[in-house]
C-alpha cells in the first residue's frame, strides 16, 4: 500500500493511502485532514490509476508542488515530495525496494576465510599434544610431497591458506580499485568548479576595464539607493552595443522609470487626499453654498484628471448628487431623476471594479431614454469612455500587484490575479491582454 509520510504537530505521521481517491485539506470532510499552514479547505487530490498514482491541484490558494515545482498535475514517483501549503509530505510507491544481498565474492571470502580460521585451532591442537611411545611425526612443511597411499592433512590446510589469502587479495583489489574511481570523480569535480571560477574570473576581470561596465556598477549602486533619476541618466551614457553590459543597463532604466511613475503617482494620490480633505470641511461650514461647492468640486476634477485615488471618487459621487454627472463641464439637468440613478448605478459597479456592467448601466439608460432625451448623447458617450479609461487604470493596478507576486516567486498567485482581475472587469480583450501580461512578467517584465 502506498504511504504519505509528514510531520503533524512535531510527531512523525505515516498515513497509508487506501482506495482510489485521497482529498487533501483542511475541512473535515477530506480523507486526510492537514491543519496549519496556508492549506485550503479543499486542496489537492491523490489519484490512483494504471500507471500509479497521480497528486491533482484543486484550484488551491497558495498550489501544490513537487520536488519544489508547482505542478497543476504529475505523476508521483517513490520519493517524491509535496508540498501542500507549506506542510511536507513524504510519497512511498505501492512497492517496497527489495532488500540488497551480499556479492557473491564477498560471501566466498567470508567463507574461505571462516574456513580458514576453523582450521586454526586444529593445527594448534597437533602441536599441542604430548607424544605418546614412538616420537610423533613433523607436520609437512609446505611444499612437501604428499605421503603415499594417505592424504596429507597440512597440505590440504595449506590449501585453504592460500585460497582465503587469493580472495582477501582479490577483494582489497577490488576496493583500491573503487577507491581510485572516487578520487578521479573528485578530482574531475574539483577540477570543473575550478573552471568555472576562471571563467567567472574572466568575465568580470575582462569587462571591468569596458565603460559599460563601469556604467552599470553606477547604476546598481544608485538603484539600490532608490536614486531613479541618477539611473535614468547614467544610463543615457551607455554604448549601444548589444553587450551584456548593455542590456543590463536598458532593463535598469525600464525599472527606474517606472518605479519614478509609481513614486509620481503615490504623491498625487496623498496629495488630492489631503486636498479633498480641504474641501470638505469647507463644504461642512458652507453646506448651503451649492454653486461654490460644485465649482471647487471641477476645479479638483481638473487638477486630478485620471488619477484614482478615495478623493477623486467621493468628488465625483458628489457631483452625480449636485448635477448628475460625475464628469466635468456635462452639466444636466438636476430634474432628471433616470439619468442620475443611471450615474449612480454606473458608479457602485465601477467602485467594485464591474467596468463593463457599469458601461452597460449607462448603455440601458440611452436605450430607454434616446427619443425622449436626444442631447445626452454628449454626456452618455463621454461617461462611457470615462469607465474605459478607469478601467484601464484599474487593471494596470492589478498587473502591478501580480508583478510583486512573480518577483517573490507565487507564479500561481500573479496568473490568478490577472485571470480574476479580467474576468470582473469584463470588457472585450482583456482576457487577451492577462494572458500577454502574465508572458511579460515571467519573461523578465520585457
Amino acid at each position: 500500500m502506498a504511504q504519505l509520510l509528514y510531520s503533524a504537530g512535531g510527531a512523525p505521521r505515516t498515513v497509508g493511502l487506501d482506495g482510489n481517491l485521497v482529498v487533501v485539506g483542511s475541512d473535515a470532510a477530506c480523507t486526510l485532514r492537514l491543519e496549519g499552514g496556508d492549506v485550503s479547505p479543499v486542496h489537492c487530490e491523490l489519484r490512483r490509476g494504471p500507471e500509479g498514482w497521480r497528486v491533482v491541484d484543486l484550484e488551491s490558494r497558495t498550489g501544490t508542488c513537487v520536488n519544489g515545482e508547482f505542478v497543476n498535475t504529475k505523476a508521483l514517483r517513490d520519493g517524491d515530495v509535496l508540498d501542500v501549503g507549506g506542510v511536507q509530505m513524504q510519497f512511498r510507491g505501492d512497492a517496497a525496494p527489495p532488500r540488497p544481498s551480499a556479492p557473491a565474492s564477498q560471501s566466498a571470502s567470508q567463507s574461505a576465510s571462516q574456513s580458514a580460521a576453523s582450521s586454526a585451532p586444529a593445527l594448534d591442537s597437533l602441536a599441542a599434544t604430548p607424544s605418546r611411545g614412538p616420537a610423533a611425526p613433523k607436520a609437512p612443511q609446505r611444499g612437501a610431497p604428499r605421503r603415499a597411499g594417505g592424504r596429507d592433512r597440512g597440505s590440504d590446510n595449506d590449501r585453504d591458506e592460500e585460497r582465503g589469502g587469493a580472495a582477501d587479495a582479490k577483494r582489497n583489489r577490488r576496493l583500491a580499485k573503487s577507491a581510485d574511481k572516487a578520487t578521479t570523480t573528485m578530482y574531475m569535480v574539483a577540477g570543473g568548479i575550478g573552471m568555472l571560477f576562471v571563467i567567472w574570473l574572466l568575465f568580470h576581470f575582462v569587462g571591468a576595464g569596458t565603460a559599460n561596465h563601469n556604467l552599470r556598477v553606477r547604476m546598481a549602486d544608485a538603484k539600490d539607493k532608490l536614486k531613479w533619476q541618477e539611473v535614468i541618466d547614467l544610463g543615457a551614457q551607455a554604448d549601444h552595443d548589444g553587450s551584456f553590459d548593455d542590456k543590463e543597463m536598458t532593463a535598469l532604466v525600464e525599472f527606474a522609470k517606472n518605479a519614478q511613475k509609481g513614486v509620481a503617482t503615490g504623491v498625487q494620490v496623498d496629495q488630492s487626499i489631503k486636498d479633498w480633505t480641504a474641501i470638505r470641511v469647507w463644504r461642512q461650514e458652507n453646506f448651503k453654498e451649492n454653486d461654490e461647492f460644485l465649482h471647487r468640486i471641477d476645479e479638483y476634477l481638473t487638477r486630478y484628471a485620471g488619477l484614482e485615488s478615495e478623493g477623486t471618487k467621493q468628488a465625483k459621487a458628489d457631483r452625480v448628487k449636485l448635477t448628475g454627472t460625475s464628469a466635468v463641464g456635462g452639466a444636466v439637468a438636476t430634474g432628471d431623476a433616470a439619468w442620475r440613478t443611471a450615474l449612480d448605478d454606473a458608479h457602485a459597479r465601477e467602485q467594485d471594479g464591474r467596468f463593463a456592467q457599469a458601461v452597460e448601466a449607462i448603455d440601458a439608460y440611452w436605450k430607454a431614454n434616446e427619443r425622449s432625451a436626444p442631447t445626452m448623447i454628449t454626456q452618455v458617450e463621454a461617461e462611457k469612455k470615462r469607465i474605459v479609461k478607469a478601467a484601464e487604470l484599474w487593471f494596470a493596478k492589478q498587473v502591478a500587484m501580480a508583478a510583486h507576486y512573480i518577483d517573490n516567486g507565487e507564479k500561481v498567485k500573479a496568473r490568478r490575479t490577472l485571470e480574476a482581475a479580467a474576468q470582473k472587469i469584463g470588457l472585450p480583450g482583456y482576457a487577451d491582454r492577462a494572458s500577454e501580461e502574465l508572458t511579460r512578467l515571467q519573461s523578465g517584465g520585457k
